[in-house]
């Protein structure tokens, strides 16, 4: 059945955004271990520091698709924001068909470093220091985060070809072993952090 836009508007505008404060979540997360903390802010952001454990996908870069890509929609999910764009972040995951977006965390990174917890990095690292450690390293690993049509086209020699989507498979994610020194690669940076995001969510040790 479709419905008219006018009537997926005013649904959309009757969402209860729900502030979740930083002790509660904590409680949440102790009692859900399918509960995902997504964090919305810009990749600047995030690069300077996140809550460990959460994923990243920017709300200014292909949003709605990356996040079809690599969350389930029945999964209970609370939001990491910039300030002001809570009700959007809530609003548009819900749009996209996430049934399970709990509300988001108030005071965002701020509460959590209010507590004097330790933030995850991400560590960013150019072309030509990973050249210069390829020699070095025999447990170097790179994975190249883009799709499959851009990797066969042009790619790092020795990467392996391991699209967002397939980081969320546990049977793709056991090619990746704790000896592993894991580099990211894809083609602007954006897709290394999702990708980072989610390996470090599962106690891997990245670099970008």
């Amino acid at each position: 059945m479709t419905f008219p836009f006018s009537f997926t508007f005013a649904i959309m505008n009757s969402i209860s955004v729900q502030s979740i404060d930083i002790k509660d979540l904590m409680l949440k997360r102790q009692h859900n271990e399918t509960l995902s903390i997504v964090d919305t802010r810009s990749a600047t952001s995030f690069l300077e520091g996140f809550i460990p454990g959460t994923i990243f996908i920017s709300l200014q870069n292909d949003f709605e698709n990356i996040a079809t890509q690599i969350l389930s929609k029945k999964e209970e999910i609370i939001l990491l924001t910039e300030a002001g764009k809570e009700k959007e972040s809530v609003e548009r995951l819900i749009a996209a068909g996430f049934e399970q977006v709990t509300g988001f965390l108030s005071g965002g990174l701020d509460s959590w470093k209010k507590n004097n917890w330790a933030n995850d990095i991400v560590i960013e690292i150019e072309a030509d220091e990973l050249m210069m450690d390829i020699p070095f390293d025999d447990n170097l690993m790179i994975i190249d985060v883009r799709d499959k049509e851009a990797y066969d086209a042009d790619h790092f020699e020795g990467a392996e070809n391991l699209p967002l989507v397939k980081l969320t498979d546990p049977g793709t994610m056991s090619m990746i072993e704790d000896h592993h020194n894991v580099y990211i690669l894809s083609q602007t940076g954006y897709k290394s952090l999702i990708a980072a995001s989610l390996l470090k969510r599962q106690g891997i040790v990245t670099g970008k």
